[in-house]
């Protein structure tokens, strides 16, 4: 058995939902640094 290879740039990307989809209220400083994420995908 292989150990799994590794992921390399083009297997990965991100995305960011800043304006679409908010998890906090960008009313406060602190609801907008919770806001500006990126979240990792797998190609």
């Amino acid at each position: 058995m292989h150990p799994p290879a590794a992921a390399t740039a083009q297997d990965a990307g991100a995305l960011h939902h800043r304006d679409d989809k908010p998890v906090a209220d960008n009313a406060e400083e602190d609801g907008r640094a919770r806001n500006r994420r990126v979240e990792p995908v797998k190609r």
